[in-house]
């Protein structure tokens, strides 16, 4: 990892029990996805009854005292502040095959009467097999196309994540990011329960 990292990686983050509980959620919503009509390959499964159950597993793993406690020795005001926020957001996702999730940033003001100030991707892996997936960030300090929060120019990657299950990263909001291009070696595969899947999100406050 970058001796300068700004992000935060823990594996093992949800308990054996719980785990094995959001899979079960997972497996069960197949009809729960909605496909994003900017990208065909990436879907995402907002919050309904089975998030919502997931989101009570993520807020105890996110906000336990050890990992505020870690968070906030990283070197940016948006883990210094996580003590302070208030609001979070929950989704499932999943990325199948074909382009990648390219550069983007997240917008910190994206809802109404919130700020963003992280955020984190848990991988969930149910026996997918697929190459690529990898998240990729960058800290280059790049300037957005007038149409979006993408970047007008290739950023350098600085850091490299790979898929692993249970596995969380936290990073700030503001930060270029990616995801490699996933290869089921099945060009016909568009079941999302057969892509690269996570629990993502936001952390931030409401105004």
């Amino acid at each position: 990892m970058n001796k300068l990292s700004k992000i935060f990686i823990k594996d093992n983050v949800f308990q054996p029990d719980d785990l094995e509980e959001i899979k079960k959620y997972i497996k069960q919503g197949e009809d729960l996805f909605s496909f994003n009509n900017h990208n065909p390959e990436y879907t995402k499964w907002r919050m309904d009854e089975v998030s919502k159950k997931t989101e009570g597993y993520v807020w105890s793993a996110l906000f336990n005292s050890m990992n505020v406690r870690n968070l906030k020795k990283i070197d940016d005001f948006a883990f210094h502040s996580i003590s302070y926020t208030n609001v979070h957001t929950t989704s499932i996702t999943s990325h199948i095959n074909g382009k990648p999730c390219g550069w983007h940033k997240n917008d910190m003001n994206a809802i109404p009467d919130r700020i963003n100030s992280l955020n984190y991707v848990i991988h969930i892996d149910i026996g997918n097999k697929f190459t690529g997936g990898n998240l990729e960030l960058s800290y280059d300090n790049i300037p957005e196309i007038s149409e979006g929060w993408y970047p007008e120019t290739e950023p350098t990657v600085h850091e490299t994540v790979e898929y692993k299950d249970n596995r969380i990263v936290i990073f700030p909001t503001h930060l270029w990011h990616k995801v490699q291009t996933i290869d089921t070696g099945d060009k016909g595969i568009t079941n999302p329960l057969e892509g690269r899947l996570t629990v993502n999100g936001h952390i931030g406050w409401r105004l």
